[in-house]
């Protein structure tokens, strides 16, 4: 199918598990964010990342959304600079392989407020 796709991230929050969005695509996909997405804090649902964008020409992510990584939750399990013994954590957003891509008017964190 050609054309654009396009998903919409209504006003609400929304517990996202891990993803890839991989190409290659024979359109622009468009992810309008206007709500917010919060990682899982369960590091036993990551094999790699959160959210992964692969192979993709004409990528745009907009509309004034939240991108929450809840970092704080994994940061306990990142002991290398105490002991060398070191967690791969994942990592939050990821593009491979992505050209033409407009990210804009989005938010991200990667730490809960207290």
């Amino acid at each position: 199918m050609e054309g654009t796709a396009t998903i919409v991230i209504l006003e609400e929050e929304y517990l996202l598990g891990p993803i890839i969005f991989k190409g290659p695509c024979k359109g622009k996909m468009v992810m309008q964010v206007k709500g917010q997405l919060l990682a899982s804090t369960h590091l036993e649902a990551y094999t790699q990342n959160w959210l992964d964008f692969q192979y993709i020409d004409e990528l745009v992510i907009s509309d004034g959304g939240i991108f929450h990584g809840q970092g704080a939750s994994a940061w306990p399990y990142n002991q290398c600079p105490k002991t060398q013994k070191c967690k791969l954590l994942p990592a939050n957003l990821v593009f491979g392989f992505v050209t033409n891509a407009t990210i804009s008017s989005i938010y991200y964190y990667n730490f809960i407020f207290e």
